[in-house]
């Protein structure tokens, strides 16, 4: 998920698994929408509270697996 704020800046984090920064991400619960997973995520990984949440879905083929 792509967390971008009133001056255009993009919310990295530094992930504890691999030691690298990176997007906030995750996953739906049953019977969540994207926007409210995007706003649950959000909450979840940095205590922050979304105001305004657009939908963009993208996906790319890679190796045979979609991802």
């Amino acid at each position: 998920m792509r967390i971008v704020n009133k001056a255009k800046e993009i919310l990295l984090q530094l992930r504890s698994d691999n030691n690298c920064w990176g997007l906030a991400g995750g996953s739906l619960e049953i019977g969540e929408t994207l926007e409210q997973a995007a706003k649950r995520e959000l909450f979840e990984e940095t205590g922050l509270i979304a105001n305004h949440v657009t939908t963009r879905v993208d996906y790319l083929k890679y190796a045979k697996r979609m991802i």
